[in-house]
């Protein structure tokens, strides 16, 4: 993440006759100008170390901000508030072309601690692979000294002058700053319990990835800041430590209730978990025999009660559009783009879009599924060097660039793995290429 300030606040708006009148600066002498540079520069310094404190822009002015990613799939936190208006929301892609988002997909939520940037509908656009987020929008109290709360600005004004007075200090003094400042802003500052992310989502990506042993890193965190009744992970009551009765390391069984079947063993499969869980994630135990209240596996913690299931509506419009942009490819120009081998004995080279696996990622927000696809290179062409080249051309033309469907929109695609084999005793070259995306109705 970079912010970058587009403009600055101007000299004028600096409270510099009130910074003289508190340092009791003498007035009606022909050099009364002499120092105006010098404490116009303390009042600078003196407010932007107050608003790396407290996060928040004290005069309103630009701001861009640039991202690799967004930080949950429905909702960016933004770094410093207030944020008075959004100006505009870019797509950059790997090769520096940018798309200007639609201000209809996108909407500001105001707060003066924490505004952050949300989707309208379903989720926020997807980044282009190896691109960026480009939002730029304008943040402050006001345009003028007077917006600014008065003990903001009274910090301001006491820091300066602690500057101005100890400009020539040579002597090590304590760190941090005066005590009569830190008690002024005290009140603005920022706890950030969580850091504004979407940590029930990067539990439940870490246990897809590595099970119980990758997933326990988050539990602590998800037990102690995720307490409150239907929470994306429900509701925990358990202590840690001597007293608590239990280890750090059990807090997925004591912080996830309701989630599959318990079993002899604590991983037990269950027999009510969805075909495309495994059983190590659908047989987390009970916490202290809730089954009753709800039923399902893990995935099931993401949605509160009536809300909609996955669609498979999306599925033959995801391949409507791999299929637009494969055969809209330069590079594969001449490749025949099939789902279906070919008949005959003279394969040649040729593009097949292969299996598809759909998993339900519906949540909160509304409906979604997860389409994991396969698109196949074949050539009977002698060595790899052929099928490599399509293959390569192929991820190229999918990831790209956002794949536009007719029914609901990309959320995200990503590439996940490809396998090189041989066929036909070494006559024929295959490369399958699995790629995911994510889809939001």
């Amino acid at each position: 993440m970079t912010l970058t300030e587009i403009t600055s606040f101007a000299a004028s708006a600096l409270p510099l006759q009130a910074m003289k009148q508190h340092l009791r600066l003498g007035t009606g002498f022909s050099d009364d100008a002499l120092q105006d540079g010098l404490i116009e520069s303390y009042l600078r310094a003196a407010a932007v170390a107050i608003e790396g404190r407290i996060g928040k822009a004290l005069l309103q002015r630009r701001f861009q901000l640039c991202l690799a990613d967004w930080r949950g799939l429905d909702e960016q936190p933004l770094p410093i508030a207030p944020i008075s208006a959004l100006v505009s929301l870019r797509l950059i892609d790997a090769g520096g072309a940018a798309v200007e988002v639609a201000p209809a997909r996108y909407r500001l939520v105001a707060d003066l601690q924490r505004p952050k940037l949300v989707a309208v509908a379903g989720f926020l656009p997807a980044v282009p692979s190896g691109g960026q987020i480009e939002l730029v929008f304008d943040a402050g109290f006001g345009p003028d000294w007077a917006d600014v709360p008065a003990d903001l600005a009274q910090a301001v004004l006491l820091l300066a002058a602690e500057f101005y007075e100890n400009r020539h200090e040579q002597s090590p003094r304590a760190a941090g700053l005066p005590v009569s400042v830190q008690m002024l802003i005290e009140r603005w500052r920022i706890v950030r319990v969580l850091g504004g992310g979407n940590e029930a989502n990067r539990f439940v990506a870490a246990f897809d990835a590595g099970g119980f042993a990758d997933s326990r890193r988050w539990c602590g965190r998800l037990s102690f800041g995720l307490a409150g009744a239907w929470h994306a992970l429900g509701r925990g009551g358990c202590r840690y430590g001597a007293r608590g009765g239990r280890r750090r390391g059990d807090a997925v069984n004591c912080c996830l209730p309701h989630h599959g079947a318990r079993g002899p063993d604590r991983l037990a499969s269950a027999t009510t978990a969805q075909p495309a869980l495994s059983r190590r994630r659908a047989g987390l135990c009970h916490h202290r025999g809730q089954r009753a209240r709800r039923r399902g596996p893990l995935s099931d913690l993401h949605r509160s009660r009536g809300e909609p299931d996955m669609s498979y509506q999306a599925a033959a419009a995801l391949q409507a559009a791999i299929y637009a942009r494969l055969s809209s490819t330069p590079a594969l120009a001449g490749v025949s783009i099939v789902d279906a081998v070919p008949a005959g004995t003279s394969l040649g080279s040729f593009v097949l879009i292969g299996p598809e696996q759909v998993l339900d990622q519906s949540d909160k927000t509304g409906a979604g599924a997860e389409h994991r696809f396969e698109v196949s290179v074949i050539s009977d062409a002698a060595g790899f060097m052929t099928a490599k080249d399509l293959a390569a051309a192929v991820s190229e033309a999918l990831l790209s660039l956002p794949l536009v469907l007719s029914v609901g929109h990309l959320v995200s695609i990503g590439f996940q793995r490809a396998t090189a084999r041989r066929l036909d005793q070494g006559a024929v070259r295959r490369i399958d290429l699995l790629f995911r995306a994510r889809i939001a109705f």
